[in-house]
């Protein structure tokens, strides 16, 4: 996963560090010296940090409306429904 940090947090001090990106450790490894050479400032992450959110969604199917849910397993978190 990788976050932006491009824009001023939401949350004070509303800290911006303009041209920032934070990287995962496997997509650090791969993608991180090409973004710094095209001038991004990159951090590295490790592999399954928390501060990126866990994302919960549900998804509906438009013809059929059958709902499939998911969680992220960063976070104690679960889909249910019927």
């Amino acid at each position: 996963r990788f976050k932006t940090v491009n824009f001023p947090d939401s949350f004070a001090p509303h800290t911006y560090r303009p041209g920032t990106i934070e990287l995962e450790q496997p997509l650090y490894a791969a993608i991180a010296e090409d973004l710094k050479t095209m001038g991004y400032t990159v951090i590295e992450q490790p592999e399954w940090e928390n501060s990126f959110g866990g994302v919960c969604l549900i998804i509906r199917d438009p013809e059929t409306g059958h709902l499939t849910g998911a969680a992220d397993p960063r976070e104690g978190a679960w889909a249910e429904g019927r």
